[in-house]
């Protein structure tokens, strides 16, 4: 990108409709504010100007630039607009506002009238008031003329100091380290991007950043940048001493600590002012006519130092000056990027979480294996933060709920809790993106890996059903595998009886052990005479005992009717309720049985273990009932671990009916 010459202002307009509106700031906001303005047709004329003698340019991308990742001519961003649309002033900076007669004042001393002024003047790297901060190789890190001194000085620095652990400390300190560069980051927090992530969080991040050879220092302050006579005007850097006393020899330190609001041109013209240009709901400023938008504008007291939020004012501002009627009312700030090769994903408040309070919880998921970290923050049941380090492909979806502060469900709650995430998968990361050893078809035990193998040979969905035997039994894996195959698959329905035989089981097993065990009659005019012998008489005890053994050798057989073809029949969706209204039955009779008594010793061993099969059974019937509505990777899972957890409790059951029954018999 070439400099370019100042660019004398048109002719003043006569007509003071015809005033033009002056947007002073080159930056991203100040570019976006303009191309919205033409996108939505403005009648008036639009002047642009900017203290920069750089055509627009991608500063997000700088730090690639600084670390040789990209070069200039790559971050060039021409603007979507015309030089007829917009009249743009570079290198010519606004020193002067007189609001009363709606004139600017440019560095030449010309005057340019306005109808609407907005100032997008953004913001400067925070100095901290430190000896030694005037020093030579003493730099900040924030536009191209700063990333170009970076440049120059990288190739002879042997060590760097980076002040600041924020996002774009991180981002220098990785891009001064690419080119063989010690780099040290202090940070005064005692995490890295402390404002965006947690303690968690912030450790992960630093472990990252260490991994690359970078130094990290926490909660640690720099007292004082240690400088050298070298026989020059201006003394050079040495070192840093922190605030502990110790001192780190260094010949670089790069300002990261933050940024301040550039509020003195609107402070000279009385624009009131805090930290940044006070803003209402319509970003006008303390001046009827002035606005303004970017990390110059304070809205309800908030700063937004992020880009999104300051393109999120331009828009509205574009509106309401094109005479619409619409209202800023706040932004959330979000960021989702790799911070020096780490995805790193924040969205929302997260300082309330620090407040004790019922009001406020949290949800976290982690996956130390592959390094993966989530967590939600709610008010009130309402989504307002979330953080994740690690890729999340649910993160725009979650940024969307944070900022209409949506509710969640029950099962999205299970979902994000089991697998870090909160809504089923869609194509984008269906079936065919899952792992190899992902179980599709629980009936075959068939996996993603050996069903893909197979559609590689057959070619079609029929035939690798029919070679399989994928979706025959159950068929609830009947939409995965029609997706395997590239079909749009309609969604499984809810299974309504198996759920509600379901419920019933698990109310019945919840309640036989928590109730209180039904009284023997002490009279043959107690009300309870003829009840009381089901688990008094011995001929009934025995017509009930032997009425459970059967129907568990009949449940043992329904359980390996969809494993074994050979015992198989009929359709597995009807044998599957039967199997869960089995379950109900044999508690009826289990409470006939025993009265709601639990016995002692073995009959108690055996009593615990056949309520715990049932409980597990029922809960089994509710997930593969619900598994639709779970989502496609949840409802697999859940259904693989309660059904073997649920076969891995029947196996005590026969050896401990047939000690029960032996005792009987025997004694």
């Amino acid at each position: 990108m070439a400099q370019r010459n100042i660019v004398k202002t048109a002719p003043t307009p006569s007509k003071k409709k015809d005033l033009p509106i002056i947007i002073v700031g080159t930056g991203p906001v100040g570019i976006r504010l303009a191309e919205e303005l033409v996108a939505r047709g403005c009648s008036r004329p639009i002047q642009l100007f900017g203290d920069e003698p750089w055509q627009p340019y991608d500063r997000i991308r700088l730090s690639s630039l600084l670390a040789g990742e990209a070069n200039l001519s790559e971050l060039h961003s021409p603007p979507k607009f015309t030089a007829a649309a917009v009249h743009c002033h570079y290198n010519c900076s606004i020193v002067k506002i007189d609001t009363s007669l709606r004139t600017v004042v440019d560095a030449q001393g010309q005057q340019h009238p306005y109808s609407d002024l907005v100032l997008a003047v953004g913001s400067q790297p925070f100095r901290p008031s430190i000896p030694g901060v005037d020093a030579q190789r003493v730099y900040t890190f924030r536009d191209l003329n700063d990333t170009q001194a970076l440049m120059a000085r990288s190739a002879g620095s042997r060590h760097v100091v980076v002040i600041g652990g924020g996002l774009l400390g991180l981002e220098t300190a990785r891009a001064m380290q690419r080119a063989g560069t010690d780099v040290t980051v202090i940070q005064q927090a005692d995490r890295l991007m402390n404002r965006q992530l947690d303690a968690e969080a912030g450790a992960l991040l630093r472990d990252s950043v260490r991994a690359k050879a970078i130094s990290v220092r926490l909660g640690e302050g720099v007292r004082e940048i240690i400088t050298a006579d070298q026989g020059l005007s201006r003394r050079k850097v040495a070192g840093v001493r922190l605030r502990s006393g110790e001192e780190i020899v260094c010949d670089t330190v790069i300002l990261s600590a933050g940024i301040r609001p550039n509020i003195e041109l609107a402070r000279q013209a009385d624009i009131g002012v805090a930290q940044g240009i006070v803003v209402n709901r319509f970003l006008q400023t303390s001046s009827e006519q002035v606005f303004a938008v970017g990390e110059c504008a304070e809205f309800a007291g908030q700063l937004y130092g992020l880009v999104a939020p300051g393109y999120e004012q331009a828009a509205v501002l574009a509106a309401r000056l094109c005479g619409q009627s619409v209202e800023y009312r706040g932004s959330i700030n979000a960021t989702e990027l790799k911070v020096v090769g780490l995805p790193v994903f924040s969205v929302g408040e997260l300082e309330g979480e620090r407040q004790r309070s019922w009001r406020i919880a949290s949800w976290v998921y982690r996956n130390r294996s592959q390094g993966i970290y989530r967590k939600l923050v709610f008010r009130r049941g309402k989504m307002t933060a979330a953080i994740a380090v690690g890729e999340w492909p649910e993160a725009k979806r979650v940024q969307e709920a944070v900022s209409i502060q949506r509710g969640v469900t029950p099962s999205q709650w299970l979902r994000f809790v089991l697998t870090g995430n909160l809504w089923p998968a869609t194509a984008g990361s269906g079936v065919s993106r899952w792992p190899a050893n992902a179980v599709v078809c629980n009936c075959r035990g068939l996996n993603r890996g050996n069903l893909s193998n197979m559609l590689a040979e057959c070619g079609d969905k029929s035939t690798l059903i029919a070679r399989s035997g994928a979706s025959t039994v159950c068929g609830s894996c009947a939409p995965l595998i029609a997706e395997l195959c590239g079909e749009t698959a309609a969604k499984a329905t809810l299974q309504r009886g198996l759920l509600i035989a379901g419920l019933v089981a698990l109310l019945l097993a919840v309640v036989i052990p928590l109730a209180t065990p039904i009284p023997y009659a002490v009279s043959v005019q107690h009300g309870l005479r003829n009840i009381d012998s089901l688990w008094s008489n011995g001929l009934y005890k025995q017509i009930s005992g032997f009425s459970l053994l059967g129907l568990s050798f009949v449940g043992l057989y329904l359980s390996l009717n969809k494993r074994l073809k050979a015992l198989s029949f009929g359709k597995f969706n009807f044998w599957r309720l039967f199997h869960t209204v089995l379950g109900v039955l044999c508690l009826l009779i289990l409470l006939a049985h025993t009265g709601l008594r639990l016995g002692e010793n073995l009959n108690a061993y055996l009593m615990s273990n056949f309520l715990a099969l049932a409980v597990l059974g029922a809960i089994t019937a509710g997930v593969i009932a619900t598994e639709s509505s779970l989502g496609a990777q949840l409802g697999k899972r859940l259904r693989r671990w309660c059904s073997w957890g649920h076969i891995a409790l029947f196996w005590p059951l026969p050896t401990l009916l047939t000690f029960h029954v032996i005792s009987v018999y025997y004694f």
